[in-house]
Order: structure tokens, then sequence, then C-alpha cells
């Protein structure tokens, strides 16, 4: 049944669209419509489906994972500008991003139609990292000039 067919490519595929290697025999459950659960007895036209679905989701997952990190390097921008607010854990004081006050000021002077951060798309948040670290550049140079002045 089976021609030549790269197994690893298959795993990492697996790997990459962060689904559990111990599934596999579900997929080909699903992907033979019940006829089995071995990857082996897949047929070509079943093992082919199977790989495209796997190369979908894995790209979706790299997709998710860049939109996630540039989230969190917005987020990162606005408390380095004193977006934050401090609370009391047990005997710790810890400072957190105060994500109302970035999302109203994403909302009001991003530069793309107001949405939840979580709705942008990837150049779309990479436009307001662009936007807001050169705004956290002057807030920067303004602190700089400030503590300057308040030390004379």
């Amino acid at each position: 049944m089976a021609s030549l067919r790269n197994y690893r490519r298959f795993y990492a595929l697996l790997k990459a669209a962060k689904v559990e290697a111990s599934e596999k025999s579900s997929l080909a459950r699903v992907y033979s419509e019940g006829r089995t659960e071995s990857l082996r007895e897949l047929t070509d036209k079943e093992w082919k489906e199977l790989i495209r679905h796997l190369e979908g989701s894995a790209k979706a997952m790299v997709e998710r994972d860049v939109r996630d990190r540039k989230r969190k390097k917005v987020i990162a921008i606005f408390a380095a500008m004193g977006y934050t607010y401090k609370y009391n854990h047990g005997t710790s004081n810890i400072e957190a991003p105060d994500m109302a006050a970035i999302y109203k000021t994403i909302q009001q002077k991003g530069c793309h139609k107001p949405k939840h951060l979580n709705d942008y798309s990837s150049e779309e948040l990479s436009d307001l990292i662009y936007q807001f670290e050169k705004i956290k550049d002057f807030y920067n140079e303004k602190q700089k000039i400030n503590d300057i002045v308040s030390s004379l």
C-alpha cells in the first residue's frame, strides 16, 4: 500500500502542529474513514490528505506563535513606558502590565482600525510594534531630560 513515505517528516509536522504522537492512530482512523489505525496501511491518497492537513495545522501554529510573540512585545513596550500597576501577592509586591490601559491606548492611538489585540494580524502587530517603539523612545528621552533637570 505504502509507496515511499517520509515518516520523519510526518513526525516533524505532528510536533509542529502540536499534536501528540499518541494521536497518530486516531489520525489514521479519521483519514482512512475508520478502515485502519495504522499509518502504514493508509492508501497514498489518504497519506497525502493527512500530510496536507498536518502542513496546514503546522503553518497555523507557527503563525499563531509569531502573533503571540508580537502581542507580548507590544505589551512589553507599554510596560516599559509605565503602563503597569502594583499589587500584593502574599509577601511580594508584584508589578504587572495594566492591560485595560494598554488596550484603551491601542484603541485610541493605534495605527490600525481599533480592535482587540488578539484580532490584529501579524503585519498589523508589526506596525503597532514600530509605532509604539517610536513612542517609547520619545518617552525614554523625555525621562532622561526630566532626570537631568531634577538632579540640578
